[in-house]
């Protein structure tokens, strides 16, 4: 159903009239929910908001934005997600820690090195503000796996380096001799680009295509 709201639906008013009129159309339809679509793209429900999973085991959603009515369930679902990524990295790590890396399975972790409990050298942080990846194979050392973290000593172009990393850096981890990942699509980055506003042109105006598109929430993906 075409979304006819206006375009601050994150403001809860009392201006549901378009949601009560979609739930409408759904019971007449003998439906559950309506989705309400906003050029081409699905924003949420009528009464919720509106998960995917794609056949590819990824479940997507649309940002907290503007474009939808940010609800307690949606940022509850979003935290057990996280924690069960967390949950599986944690206990392929201490797999790892107590048995070691077997055949030619070697792990790739990529992590948010802005977060301000991760702790590595200056120089490293200084070559990857943003996020870096690391890979766990063949040399590494003082590894130990905590509840919210895991510390270990690894090798970058020959220099050791002690680091720290909590697990809600983390944004991916993979073993590609397994054939099998995780990613996570940080919400908070998704909201901070969707919330930048449109620079103001002085002159001719042209018309952008809407770059707020359905953007996804990958959580649970086998690398194929």
């Amino acid at each position: 159903i075409p979304d006819l709201r206006w375009l601050r639906r994150d403001i809860k008013t009392t201006s549901l009239l378009p949601n009560v009129l979609s739930k409408q159309l759904a019971v007449e339809k003998n439906a559950f929910e309506s989705w309400l679509i906003d050029n081409g793209n699905i924003t949420e429900g009528s009464a919720s908001n509106a998960w995917i999973i794609k056949s590819s085991n990824t479940i997507i959603t649309h940002p907290a934005n503007t474009k939808i009515l940010r609800g307690v369930t949606r940022d509850t679902i979003i935290k057990i997600l996280k924690n069960n990524m967390i949950n599986v990295l944690r206990d392929v790590l201490t797999n790892i820690k107590e048995n070691g890396l077997q055949e030619g399975h070697h792990l790739y972790i990529s992590f948010k090195t802005d977060n301000k409990k991760v702790v590595i050298p200056n120089w490293l942080k200084e070559k990857h503000p943003k996020e870096i990846t690391i890979v766990i194979q063949y040399e590494y050392w003082n590894f130990k796996v905590k509840n919210d973290s895991f510390n270990i000593r690894l090798s970058f172009n020959d220099i050791n380096a002690d680091i720290s990393v909590p697990f809600d850096s983390v944004i991916s981890f993979a073993d590609p001799y397994a054939n099998f990942g995780l990613k996570l699509i940080n919400e908070e980055i998704n909201k901070k680009l969707s919330d930048k506003k449109p620079k103001r042109k002085k002159s001719v105006i042209k018309k952008n295509k809407d770059k707020d598109n359905i953007i996804e929430f990958q959580k649970f993906k086998k690398l194929r």
